[in-house]
């Protein structure tokens, strides 16, 4: 270890706390694209929803004489 220069550490180190930053963005990233995902289907549901029952009182309403 003795013969090793002082800048060689630097890429010793910098290089798995390089990859740790890498994947610990990536994986907030994708929790965060999830998280936006789940809202998304969260809102499409209620639109549907809100569109079946429209169309639910039209049947009603076209039956009904």
């Amino acid at each position: 270890m003795e013969s090793m220069p002082w800048f060689a550490w630097i890429a010793i180190v910098g290089i798995p706390c390089g990859i740790t930053y890498s994947l610990v963005v990536t994986a907030i990233k994708e929790k965060t694209k999830r998280a936006e995902l789940a809202v998304g289907d969260a809102r499409l549901t209620e639109r549907v929803n809100a569109l079946e029952s429209r169309l639910a009182q039209l049947e009603s309403a076209r039956t009904t004489p």
